[in-house]
């Protein structure tokens, strides 16, 4: 059966692609991770040096972090001290939102001192 001009370049494409394919498949068990194949749990524990380096962490202003933390616990402070003015158990979340803001205080001054 005679093919049309399209599909013999459709074939053709189809063909060349899966040669490209078959070039770039690596096996798992490869012993360099950089080769383009997925290195085995086995193999990245008995050579942990050929592991890709971690990329370097983001940087954040902890301020904003922090800040961001006290707010929340704030709000969560005030709730709960109407709660409590209202004849509601809330002795237990106030203690929580006072130690929240504390630790984020402190946080705040680490944040300061090691910017």
């Amino acid at each position: 059966m005679p093919r049309t001009r399209d599909e013999q370049q459709a074939a053709t494409r189809f063909a060349q692609a899966a040669q490209k394919a078959q070039k770039t498949q690596t096996t798992l068990t490869g012993s360099c991770p950089y080769n383009g194949g997925v290195p085995t749990i086995r193999s990245l524990l008995a050579h942990p040096e050929e592991r890709r380096p971690s990329p370097p962490a983001p940087r954040a202003d902890l301020r904003r972090v922090f800040g961001a933390g006290i707010g929340l616990f704030a709000i969560g402070l005030v709730v709960a001290l109407i709660l409590h003015l209202t004849g509601g158990d809330g002795i237990e979340a106030i203690a929580i939102c006072g130690t929240g803001i504390v630790l984020g205080g402190l946080g705040l001054l680490w944040a300061r001192r090691w910017r």
